[in-house]
C-alpha cells in the first residue's frame, strides 16, 4: 500500500492512496494529480494564515457575509467583529456582534 499526505498548514490536507506502485513513472502522476488537487483546494479555501487574517482584520471569509467595523463604547479594541449567537433565555439563537479579540458585546445583528 502507497499513501501520499499533502497538508503544509494544518487546515487542509489531501490523502491520496494506491494498492500498488510499480514503477517510478506511476509515481509522478500519483503526485502530480494529487498536488494539482491540493493547490485547487488551497485556492479555493484560502489558507489557514489567510483564514487568520482575514477573521484578525474582521473581514470574515472572503467578503462573504462581511460585518461592519463597529465597536462597543468601553472596548479599547479597533473594531473587527464576530458573529455570535446567543444561548440565553432571554434571547435565544439570537446573532450579534462581538468584539473580535475581547468577545464584548457591541449589538445585535437584527437592529
Amino acid at each position: 500500500m502507497f499513501r501520499l499526505i499533502l497538508s503544509t498548514d494544518g487546515k487542509h490536507s489531501l490523502i491520496v492512496e494506491a494498492e500498488k506502485v510499480e514503477s517510478q513513472v506511476q509515481l509522478e502522476q500519483i503526485y502530480a494529480q494529487a498536488r494539482f488537487l491540493y493547490d485547487k483546494i488551497v485556492t479555493d479555501l484560502g489558507t489557514k494564515p489567510a483564514l487568520w487574517e482575514e477573521v484578525m482584520n474582521g473581514n470574515g471569509q472572503k467578503g462573504k457575509n462581511e460585518r461592519p467595523r463597529i465597536k462597543a463604547e468601553d472596548c479599547p479594541h479597533d473594531g473587527g467583529t464576530l458573529t455570535l449567537e446567543s444561548h440565553s433565555e432571554r434571547n435565544p439563537g439570537r446573532k450579534f456582534y462581538a468584539c473580535a479579540q475581547c468577545k464584548k458585546f457591541i449589538r445585535w445583528i437584527d437592529r
